[in-house]
């Protein structure tokens, strides 16, 4: 543009524009003459550097630029032809060595080429640039250049075109300067693609152009430049400098750099990061424009000035911080920066200048500083902001500064405002907006579309009217006083039931509290769930979620939401029968009724309790599966959990018999039976039948039976109609040889006499249970005669087999008539569960096996007194697994305990043995775990071998009469801890004890002299501390056949009278120590024997480790009788000394026994005094009793040591009262009397006990037994049990017991014996008498948690009990009834409601899922 063009251009409206460029126009021209003394002459090659810009002329054409070497882009041959300026700056780029590669500004390079008749084309492509060689021309005074291709020179001179080539002759050249060159160096140096220019005036630099291909994409502008030898500081960048480079990605400056060009970086598209130094004070016009990809950028604050559209167009800018003490920002500053969300303004800015944040797009929000206030012309226009505060102190709306921002909706405008001018808006727009204006004076307006029907104005209050009354302001579609709603409040969310309603704008709030709600619009989301009505009324519709919305109607945008949940209308009652009937195989449909009648779900789920009983489809079609009643339960499936039950009864399709059971004798015929179809009507009814063994019965098409061989056949009668309808008749068929009464079977005799039998006979039929028929069930009672064909037997026997094998027997019942039970009687009773014998039983003999293997048995009982008892024989309980306990009530005169007779009852736990038994067969208890409560027989004299091996008792008190025990009778009793082995105790077998891991203590209470104790009698007794004897010269003569056989090898000690015995002193008339005395009895240290020792026998004194001293005062050496070797205690004899009388010293010395001692010394006979008693204790020195009464009296005898401690008793008057030996006394008449305690020593010591006998009120009757009911019982927590017991004799005196729980916090008794359970566990019941007998009796007490069982009325049920038969009316046929007695055994369980009870006692019917209580006396 020329000068003239541009002044004229002044002239016009935009002045500030041109004078910009009339700045820009002088600023080149100027730069061009400084450019053309800027040059130096090259007079030496030396000069020429890498980097160096230089300019190259032909030779004698120097410094002028129209012949200067050039090539560009209009022409690319090497020629002075292009147009000045252009493409003839030419960088020396190295090579390597000496050489160049020479490239022009417009990055053109000196090729190779050929041939050299033509023009040299330069090429913009590296890889065919040519190294260049330049040497110096001496004659001339220029330099040469030579291409190292081939060695051709550069010829300047060539062709009438003054094109330029590589060319190697002289020949036809009339000048010797053909290749010689004048080269100037410019006042520019390239350093890593940035071009510098140096101003050698004040030694500064300025950035002036990129070199295209040789910048990097992250240059660092350094802040000195040594050239030439010298510095240059690094100052400015020109303008432009870097325009239109897109190599660039990121640019650091220096700290020296203080400003910027006009378009520096303008268009570096690619452009990300700058870093700018505080040094900068200023960004000249456009510096950053178009620079896309730049995202953020920190201005330092020392920036006072920026230019107009500085980031102009940087679209991809999100982020600037600006220097804090800016006041202004330029036209056009962030013109375009579409990206740009957000930015904070320095506070003490005033004004943004035209354009300023036009076209950005993203930024939809800014707060402007107080401190503005001026605003310029399309300051915002096309932005993306939503809403604007405008401060206070801004008079004018300029023009255009909101055209094209569609999203401002939310404007508030100051109370400074004056006049708003034209085109604010785009005038096509005609959008939802709120305006809120502060000036209480009305404002100009030039802008008639300023206001519109969508635009709510909000105004002072007090202004109100003044802008209703005028333009544009009453255009407005409302115009409300005051401030607008800022925020609105709802519940999160909120329910209600289908058809209700809701006023939600009541619980709506809104601020300020003074807006006005009516501004707000309601809406849902889904109106077939929620409606909502104009005044915020809410109805629920359908179940679902819905959004109900408040949204302020001015613009704004503001909203609030809240969740409505509507709920179904649920199911509130199901109706239905509450029982319907049907037969089995039948259906029937149950009627129904749901309310409400709106409800959503009225689907209901079917099912039924059982359906074993009746099924039900999801329809409510209900069919009868089998009999019986079952609930089906009707539940809504709407979640309301409503449900119904209807009770259903499927009543049977039955076949009912006139009998069910028939016996008949073998040949006999049956032809009565009845059948009737249940219902009647039920129709097909036609009955089929056949029998089950033909071998045994038999049944025509007439339906007559006939028996054919003894055995049990069931005859099996179908209903055609459907073959799972049916009934059995079980068929008996009992041997001509036997007679069937009253449900039993006989042999009857010619004496008068009948035994209970099978159906088989005497003989019976094996003991296979499968080869058994099953003839015998329930309850059998059996009675005391029976009369057949007019006469009357007494039934004195229960037969062989009678009972083997029956497997549905649970009780008998023996009458006191029955006199013997045979030889497998009940083998194999498998549930046979409780025998009786009646009180007065004439029994004598339980047989061989009798009840052998009844492993269901768990109770045998008499009743009372069984005078005639004498045995029960081998093996009669044998492995009846679950018998609890033997009981005999009254007296009894039993003997023997046969071998094998309780072999393996291993829940045998208490054993009250009558005092009748003398002995106790081979293996009679053994493994008898459960047995820990046992009372041996009084009069006991034999324990037969392994007797009680692998029992469970802790305690056992073998009886005085007791004289042997044989082999292995207690072995294996890991539980027993102590035994005292009677006087009159003659011998204990081998093994009798062995492996009593728990015995810790014997005690020898024996005076036989000639006792035996077998191999190995308490062998592994390994925590066996303590033995006990009473006398030593019984103790010395016992045979212990080896050292197991004495305890005291295992304790290592012996004790009399509580005291360990260290010096053993044998007494007079000792005559012999016998086999193992003292085996193993490491604690004594010195025996003495009376001179009346005659003899010794084996290993008396092995292991008697601490044995020092042995006296023996016999003048006769005694005689060594043993068979073992001495040798075996030699350890022993050669550490101790033995004493003799003096003479006597060589006699021992020379027996092969004695003379073994380690030293024989002589000594005197001791003169040793017997020890005499010096004074006896008595329990009690006085005592009154009534006639017949007694008391137990014990004396002592003191001191300990006394050689005889033996007492004898006797009575001053026995008419008086009279004393055993024992020293139990016997009140027999009105007196007194002196019971006296005195010792049989000859010492004369007595005690004496005054008695008074008074006259007896009554006959005084001591209690001899207790017994409870049961050794164990369950009650439950919080009822309490009366604890019944027994009395024997029954009309003692005093039945007055003291009563104590071990576990209080399990259950409690009171002084009658009422037991309350207190908490869930076991404890142990206690009673003892008062009455002087000292009897304690106990009972295992189990409480668990209460089930509601008590006395129940049953309505129609009645129960009817007479002589111990027990009759259930009032139910259904095939309705079953479970009986239980007091101690929880089942009596009986089934359909027959007719039980014969065979014992008085408690009894529990459980029927219908309920219980009654009654007693049988």
């Amino acid at each position: 543009m020329e000068f003239k063009e541009i002044v004229t251009n002044l002239k016009r409206i935009d002045m500030k524009r041109h004078l910009h460029r009339l700045f820009l126009w002088l600023f080149f021209m100027i730069a061009n003459l400084i450019a053309l003394h800027a040059q130096t002459k090259v007079t030496d090659l030396g000069q020429l550097k890498a980097g160096m810009v230089v300019k190259i002329y032909p030779y004698g054409k120097g410094g002028d630029d129209n012949y200067s070497l050039s090539c560009g882009n209009r022409k690319k041959t090497l020629s002075p032809y292009e147009e000045a300026g252009e493409g003839n700056e030419w960088t020396l780029k190295d090579a390597g060595g000496n050489d160049f590669y020479i490239k022009n500004d417009l990055d053109y390079y000196w090729p190779y080429h050929e041939p050299s008749t033509d023009p040299l084309t330069c090429t913009m492509i590296s890889s065919q640039a040519v190294k260049v060689s330049l040497t110096w021309d001496n004659k001339n005074g220029g330099v040469c250049f030579w291409n190292k291709k081939d060695g051709k020179g550069l010829n300047n001179l060539w062709g009438y075109n003054k094109y330029y080539s590589w060319y190697s002759s002289r020949n036809g050249y009339n000048s010797d300067t053909n290749t010689t060159f004048e080269v100037y160096i410019t006042d520019k140096i390239v350093l890593n693609g940035v071009e510098y220019k140096l101003n050698d005036q004040d030694k500064t630099a300025m950035v002036c152009a990129w070199v295209q291909f040789e910048i990097n994409a992250n240059p660092v502008i350094p802040e000195y430049i040594n050239f030439k030898k010298t510095t240059y500081k690094v100052t400015e960048l020109a303008p432009a400098c870097f325009k239109g480079c897109n190599n660039l990605r990121s640019i650091t400056l220096p700290e020296s750099i203080t400003s910027l060009g006009d378009s520096c970086f303008y268009s570096c598209q690619f452009l990300e990061n700058v870093t700018l130094p505080n040094s900068i004070t200023s960004l000249a016009a456009s510096c950053f424009e178009g620079c896309y990809g730049l995202t953020n950028i920190t201005l330092p604050n020392g920036i006072t000035s920026l230019g107009t559209g500085c980031f102009k167009d940087c679209r991809s800018l999100t982020e600037v911080t600006l220097p804090k003490d800016l006041t202004a920002l330029s036209r056009d500053f962030f013109n375009g920066c579409s990206s740009l969300t957000n930015i904070a303004l320095p506070e003490n800015i005033k004004s943004l200048e035209d354009n300023c944040f036009s076209n950005c797009e993203k930024l939809t929000n800014i707060t402007l500083p107080k401190s503005i206030n001026s605003l310029g012309a399309g300051c915002f226009k096309n932005s993306g902001l939503t809403s604007i505060t405008l401060p206070e102190g801004i008079t004018i709306l300029s023009h255009y500064i909101f055209d094209g921002c569609s999203s401002l909706t939310d404007i508030r405008l100051p109370s400074t405002l004056r006049n708003v001018e034209w085109n604010i808006f785009d005038l096509a727009s005609k959008c939802k907006r709120r305006i809120v204006l502060y000036a209480k004076d009305l404002p100009g307006c030039d802008d008639d579309y300023f206001v519109n029907s969508e635009t709510t104005l909000y105004v002072p209050k007090e202004a109100l009217d003044t802008y209703r009354n005028n333009r544009p302001w009453n255009q407005a579609g409302a115009i409300y006083g005051g401030e607008p709603i800022v925020s609105i409040g709802l519940p999160s969310e909120f329910s209600l039931t289908k058809t209700d309603r809701k006023e939600l704008a009541i619980e709506c709030s809104v601020s300020p509290v003074d807006a006005s709600k009516d501004i707000l619009k309601w809406s849902t989301n889904d109106t077939a769930i929620a409606s909502v009505d104009k005044n915020g009324v809410v109805t629920a519709n359908k179940s679902g979620d819905a959004i109900i919305t408040a949204t302020v109607d001015d613009g704004s945008g503001l909203s609030a939401s809240t969740t409505i949940h509507v709920t179904p209308l649920l199911v509130s009652n199901i109706d239905v029968a509450k029982e319907v009937k049907l037969h089995r195989m039948t259906t029937t449909t149950i009627e129904v009724t749901v309310t409400p009648k709106l409800a959503d779900n009225k689907k209901l789920y079917w099912s039924s309790e059982d359906d074993n009983i009746a099924t039900v489809s999801q329809d409510g079609v209900v069919k009868g599966v089998n009999v019986g009643t079952t609930n089906i339960m009707l539940k809504a499936t709407d979640g309301s959990d409503v449900s119904a039950t209807c009770k259903v009864t499927v009543m049977p399709v039955s076949l009912e018999l006139s009998t069910k059971t028939i016996s008949l004798q073998q040949g006999g015929a049956y032809s009565e039976q009845e059948i009737k179809v249940i219902p009647e009507g039920f129709e097909p009814n036609d009955v089929s039948w056949i029998t089950t063994d033909a071998s045994v019965a038999t049944i025509d098409a007439s339906g007559m039976i006939k028996a054919v061989s003894p055995g049990v056949a069931t005859i099996r009668y179908t209903l055609d109609a459907d073959k799972s309808i049916y009934a059995d008749c079980k068929v008996i068929v009992y041997a001509n040889s036997v007679v069937y009464v009253g449900g039993l079977y006989y042999l009857l005799h010619d004496d008068g006499t009948a035994t209970v039998t099978g159906i088989y006979g005497a003989k019976g039929n094996g003991l296979d249970a499968s080869k058994v028929a099953q003839y015998y069930s329930g309850t059998i009672n059996i009675p005391r005669s029976v009369t057949y064909n007019g006469v009357t037997y007494d039934v004195t026997n229960v037969g062989s087999y009678s009972f083997a094998c029956q497997n549905d027997l649970q009780s008998v019942f023996i009458p006191t008539s029955v006199k013997t039970i045979e030889q497998f009687a009940s083998t194999k009773a498998e549930k046979l569960q409780l025998v009786n014998v009646e009180e007065d039983s004439q029994l004598i003999n339980i047989g061989n096996s009798a009840f052998k293997e009844c492993t269901g048995l768990r109770f045998f009982t008499f009743e009372g007194t069984t005078n005639k008892m004498k045995s029960i024989d081998a093996s009669a309980f044998y492995g009846c697994s679950k018998l609890e306990r033997i009981k005999w009530i009254g007296k009894s005169t039993l003997t023997t305990i046969g071998d094998y007779a309780f072999y393996k009852c291993a829940s045998l736990n208490n054993l009250m043995m009558p005092n009748s038994v003398l002995s106790v067969g081979n293996y009679s208890f053994r493994y008898c775990s459960g047995l820990a409560d046992v009372s041996l027989s009084s009069t006991l004299s034999i324990i037969y071998e392994y007797a009680f091996g692998e029992c469970g008792f802790s305690h056992i008190t073998l009886p005085e009469s007791l004289v042997s025990v044989q082999a292995g009778s207690f072995i294996n009793n890991e539980h027993l801890q102590e035994i005292t082995i009677p006087e009159r105790m003659e011998g204990i077998g081998s093994a009798a004890f062995e492996n009593n891991s728990s015995l810790e203590t014997v005690t020898f209470r024996t005076e036989i002299n000639t006792m035996t104790i077998g191999d190995n009698a308490f062998n592994l007794c390994p925590v066996l501390s303590k033995v006990n004897i009473s006398h030593l010269n019984s103790w010395a003569h016992t045979n212990f056949q080896n050292a197991k056989a004495n305890p005291a090898n295992t304790s290592h000690n012996i004790y009399m009278n509580g005291v360990e015995i260290i010096d053993v002193v044998l007494p007079e008339g000792t005559r012999y120590v016998n086999n193992n005395a003292f085996n193993g009895c490491s604690h004594i240290k010195s025996l003495s024997m009376p001179k009346t020792i005659d003899r010794v026998n084996d290993n008396i004194i092995y292991g008697c480790s601490a044995l020092k001293d042995v006296y023996c005062y016999a003048e006769d050496v005694p005689v060594f009788i043993g068979t073992h070797d001495p040798a075996d205690m030699d350890d022993v004899f050669k550490s101790t000394t033995l004493h003799v009388l003096y003479g006597k010293e060589s006699a021992y010395k020379a027996d092969s026994w004695w003379g073994r001692f380690a030293k024989v010394d002589g000594c005197d006979e001791p003169q040793v005094e017997p020890v005499k008693v010096s004074s006896i204790t008595i329990s009690q020195t006085s005592a009154t009793l009534k006639v017949d009464d007694t008391i137990q009296l014990t004396a002592t005898a003191y001191p300990t040591d006394a050689d005889n401690r033996k007492i004898k008793w006797y009575s001053s008057n026995e008419d008086v009262a009279m004393v055993t030996y024992e020293g139990f006394v016997l009140a027999i008449a009105e007196g007194t009397s002196d019971i006296t305690a005195e010792a049989t020593d000859g010492s004369g010591v007595k005690a004496i006990c005054q008695v008074k006998v008074e006259k007896k009120q009554g006959p005084a009757v001591i209690i001899t037994q207790l017994e409870f009911e049961s050794s164990a019982v369950t009650i439950e927590q919080g009822k309490p049990v009366q604890f019944l017991v027994r009395y024997y004799p029954e009309n003692a005196t005093n039945k007055q017991l003291n009563w104590t729980s071990a576990k209080t916090s399990v259950a409690t008794v009171d002084e009658n014996g009422v037991v309350t359970g207190v908490g869930e566990g076991k404890t142990i019941i206690s009673a003892k008498t008062t009455d002087g007998s000292n009897l304690t009796i106990n009972c295992v007490v189990t409480v668990v948690p209460a089930t509601g069982i008590g006395n129940i009325s049953m309505g129609d049920v009645k129960l009817l009990v007479k002589n111990r038969s027990l009759q259930v009316v009032g139910l259904a046929d095939n309705e079953r009834i479970k009986v239980v007695n007091a101690i929880g055994y089942t009596v009986y369980e089934g359909t027959e409601h007719e039980v014969d009870l065979n014992a008085t006692g408690i009894y529990i019917v459980k029927v219908k899922g309920k219980t009654l209580k009654f007693s049988v006396k």
